[in-house]
């Protein structure tokens, strides 16, 4: 069965459902599997970006790559200093 029959045999199905908790858990199912479908989606950002700001990260990658930059916790170090006063 490929997956346009598939569709059209659980919309079927689902018109027959006269029993409300049913509907209740298949409506709960179908938001988690939206909400999983759209976070997938989403995960890889890097198509959406400028070629400008990919390159940009690319560059920065390779300075840190080369021992450049600062460290993390030495950032957050002194971040907490300047919060502290």
């Amino acid at each position: 069965m490929n997956t346009g029959a598939e569709k059209l045999y659980i919309i079927e199905q689902i018109i027959k459902v006269k029993d409300e908790e049913l509907i209740h858990a298949i409506k709960n199912l179908l938001d988690f599997g939206m909400k999983y479908q759209r976070e997938a989606a989403s995960e890889d950002f890097w198509e959406d970006l400028s070629v400008q700001q990919k390159e940009r990260i690319e560059a920065a990658i390779q300075a840190l790559d080369a021992g450049q930059g600062t460290p993390h916790e030495e950032v957050m170090s002194t971040f907490r200093k300047r919060l502290q006063q």
